[in-house]
C-alpha cells in the first residue's frame, strides 16, 4: 500500500498555503503508532484532527507544531 500523504489546495480566500493532509493510516505512520492510538488521542484531544464525513484528516504542519511544543515542555 502506498501511504503517501495527500496534497489539497486550501481555498485561496483563505490565504492559505497548500496544506499537506495526513489520514488516520498516514499519521499512524508518521508518528509510528497504532490506528486505534491514533482515535484515542483524537478522542482524548491529544492530537488536532477535523472530522469529514465519518473520516478524520490531519493537518501535518499542525501535527509538526504539536510536536515542536511538546518537545519544547520535556
Amino acid at each position: 500500500m502506498n501511504f503517501d500523504p495527500i496534497i489539497i489546495d486550501q481555498y485561496p480566500f483563505w490565504g492559505c498555503p497548500m496544506a499537506q493532509i495526513l489520514t488516520t493510516k498516514e499519521l499512524a505512520k508518521y508518528l509510528k503508532l497504532t490506528v486505534v492510538t491514533i482515535y484515542k488521542y483524537v478522542k482524548e484531544g491529544k492530537i488536532p484532527a477535523h472530522r469529514v464525513g465519518s473520516r478524520w484528516r490531519f493537518d501535518k504542519d499542525k501535527i509538526d507544531e504539536m510536536l515542536r511544543r511538546e518537545e519544547e515542555s520535556d
